[in-house]
């Protein structure tokens, strides 16, 4: 039996018995894919959450870009769209538009 798991970083990986040949292939392959599937459904459930959240909610990665933010968040801190006109801005993004502002 093809086993599908998570490696390093969450990257999925399959292992296929050499004595499965083209078969284990498929079969790992079709897993991954109700893998890959299963994460959609859960990343649009868990985007449905932070939007759907009354409060304003942002993250940003180790690289200070930020990956995710609500409407509220751009609402509570009156961000105008164009700030967003090129996907999410960057921390220094932030400031700087903070900065001018006033």
């Amino acid at each position: 039996m093809a086993m599908v798991s998570r490696g390093a970083a969450g990257a999925l990986k399959a292992d296929v018995p050499a004595s499965r040949g083209t078969a284990g292939l498929a079969e790992a392959i079709g897993r991954m894919a109700q893998l890959i599937e299963h994460s959609r459904e859960r990343i649009r459930l868990l985007e449905a959450v932070i939007e759907n959240f009354p409060g304003g909610v942002s993250l940003f990665d180790q690289d200070l870009n930020m990956v995710i933010c609500n409407q509220r968040q751009r609402t509570l801190l009156d961000y105008p769209d164009e700030l967003f006109a090129n996907g999410y801005p960057s921390m220094e993004m932030l400031f700087r538009f903070n900065a001018e502002r006033g």
